[in-house]
C-alpha cells in the first residue's frame, strides 16, 4: 500500500503488512492525519484484519482479527482516540491502545452486510446501512434504535 503526495504525484511511504496484506478492503484517516486504519482480507481464511498504521513512524499495529468476512468500512471517531469497522458479519468498535475490540453489534437478521457507516451528531449513536436497509444504533445499549428498509427510505 503506498501513500501519494496529491499535490505532484510522488510516493511519499509504503506500508507492507507482509504476508497478509493479500487486498486491502477499507482505508479512513484520523482526524488529525497521523493514523490510517486499513483494513486487510486475509485470503487464508477470507475473514477481516484491521491494521493501524503510524504514518509518522511507518509501523503498524495489527489489532485481532474478530470479523469473519472481509471489512468494508472504517471510520474514526470524530474524537480520532478510536474508529469502527465493518464487514457482512458484525460492527465493530475498536480503540487505539487495545488489540481486543470495545464492543461488537452484531448485524440484525435478515439484513446482509454493512455497506457504510457514519457517526450521529456524537459517538453515542452511529447508522448503518445496507442494500436496502439504514440502522440507527444507540452504542450504549447496542441496540437498534430505528429500523428503515427501502420502502421507508425512498
Amino acid at each position: 500500500m503506498f501513500i501519494w503526495d496529491a499535490r505532484n504525484g510522488a510516493s511519499i511511504m509504503k506500508l507492507s503488512a507482509g504476508e497478509q496484506s493479500e487486498r486491502v478492503t477499507a482505508l479512513d484517516w484520523s482526524p488529525d492525519g497521523r493514523y490510517l486504519a486499513s483494513g486487510i482480507l486475509n485470503a487464508n481464511e477470507f475473514s477481516g484484519i484491521t491494521v493501524v498504521w503510524d504514518t509518522e513512524s511507518g509501523r503498524s499495529k495489527p489489532l485481532s482479527p474478530d470479523h469473519k468476512s472481509w471489512i468494508e468500512m472504517i471510520r474514526w471517531t470524530p474524537h480520532a482516540g478510536g474508529f469502527i469497522t465493518a464487514s457482512e458479519d458484525a460492527v465493530m468498535l475498536r480503540d487505539l491502545k487495545q488489540p481486543e475490540p470495545l464492543l461488537a453489534l452484531q448485524t440484525i437478521e435478515g439484513y446482509i452486510g454493512i455497506h457504510n457507516l457514519t457517526w450521529l451528531s456524537d459517538v453515542s449513536l452511529m447508522a448503518t446501512s445496507s442494500y436496502d436497509t439504514v440502522v440507527e444504533w444507540n452504542i450504549s445499549s447496542r441496540q437498534p434504535v430505528r429500523i428503515s428498509d427501502g420502502a421507508d427510505i425512498a
